[in-house]
Order: C-alpha cells, then structure tokens, then sequence
C-alpha cells in the first residue's frame, strides 16, 4: 500500500502517539504534504498498530498507577513500579533496536536520542520510585 493508496483508503494515515503533540504534529504534517510516515506505510496498515497497542495498554496503567500513588493506594506502588521498571526496558529495547538498525545500514537511527533519554529518565523514575519503597509491619508481625 502506498502513502495515496492509504489516504483514500479512509483509513486513518497516522500513528498513535505516546505524546499528544507528536500525534497532532504527525496528523498535521499528514494532513498538509498528503504523504504518510515510512513506518506506517511499511507495516502495512493505515495505523501504527504499535502506537495504538500503547495507548490501550500501556498509558491507562500508568495513569492508574499515578492517580494511585496520589491517592495513597498500596496497590498502586506496585503497578507504578512494574510499569516504571518496564517502561525503562522496553526503551533500552528500542534503543538497542535502533543501534543494530544502524549498524546494519538499514537506517540512520534518528530516534536513538529519543529512546536513550527516555531511558535514561525511566531509570531515573524507577531508581527514586523504589527507593522510597519501606517495609511495613502488619499488627501480627509484631512480638506479642
């Protein structure tokens, strides 16, 4: 499918973005020079199936998790905690992607600045996260 074919397909030509402003500007830069991004096109289907997955899965557990630790959930330190240690791997995956995607001359790595500073700052969230994490002692615990 080519990038004309998928805009009058009437499917949707852009991505589902982690970030709002990158999904508007994306649809925006669609929208004005008529062709869709190389990935998409790539795939095979008229949407960033990837990106979607993401919006479904990944960012409502986030945000549960936050609103939690707001709310002072127990629970929810340990959802923040396994989204926050997972969000780390999965970008030191896709920067590792990246890296071998450039070593085998299959692209320029563009977005390895992106996963490598998301990294970065994901272990910075986890590592802070965790260590405020403290044993607590139920009222059986303790000597009678």
């Amino acid at each position: 499918m080519n990038p004309h074919q998928a805009l009058r397909s009437g499917g949707r030509p852009v991505g589902i973005g982690r970030k709002s402003r990158s999904r508007s500007s994306t649809r925006t830069r669609t929208r004005i020079t008529r062709v869709v991004p190389a990935p998409i096109v790539a795939s095979g289907h008229p949407t960033g199936v990837v990106f979607a997955i993401d919006l479904v899965f990944i960012v409502p557990a986030m945000l549960i998790g936050a609103i939690g630790l707001i709310r002072r959930r127990a629970t929810a330190w340990v959802l923040a905690g396994v989204m926050s240690v997972s969000g780390t791997v999965y970008t030191l995956s896709l920067a590792a992607a990246s890296i071998t995607v450039v070593r085998a001359s299959l692209g320029a790595g563009e977005e390895l600045p992106i996963w490598i500073s998301l990294t970065l700052l994901g272990a910075v969230t986890a590592t802070l996260l965790l260590s405020r994490m403290r044993p607590t002692h139920s009222r059986h615990d303790l000597p009678s």
